[in-house]
């Protein structure tokens, strides 16, 4: 004769628990608001229709706002801080600068390369990059 395999008593307690939890959340919503309206002294019905009363009251905002299409290429200040450029999200990561002292004029290089990277004409043409990479070897923005 076979052994039966059985579960331990714990374990079909947890089961038999979580079979009824998942029939109960099968359960429309209407079933557990009637539920919960019968032990409370206001209807389920009245409830419901005082809701449609303050819904049909409140008035509707159709109208479309005035917004403007975000610009296709970043604006870069005429000092670009270090926060503009890793917010320029130019590659596919945004850059970061390595933990050295903020440099102006390498920023506004790197801004400005950036800007001709974007306006190039070929997508091979990394020029731009590279020469801002050539005139700043030691970049805090080449890591």
């Amino acid at each position: 004769m076979k052994k039966k395999n059985c579960l331990p008593l714990p374990l079909r307690a947890i089961s038999a628990i979580l079979a009824v939890a998942q029939g109960s959340i099968a359960t429309p919503v209407q079933v557990h608001a009637e539920i919960l309206a019968a032990a409370s002294a206001v209807p389920v019905t009245q409830h419901n229709s005082s809701m449609r009363i303050a819904a049909k009251s409140t008035p509707v905002n159709r109208t479309i706002p005035k917004t403007t299409a975000p610009s296709k290429f970043p604006q870069f200040s005429s000092e670009p801080s270090d926060a503009e450029i890793s917010r320029a999200r130019v590659f596919e990561e945004p850059l970061i600068p390595t933990v050295q002292e903020q440099d102006k004029a390498e920023n506004l290089a790197l801004s400005n390369a950036i800007s001709a990277y974007l306006h190039r004409e070929s997508n091979d043409n990394v020029s731009a990059i590279s020469q801002f990479l050539s005139a700043y070897p030691t970049s805090r923005w080449r890591a």
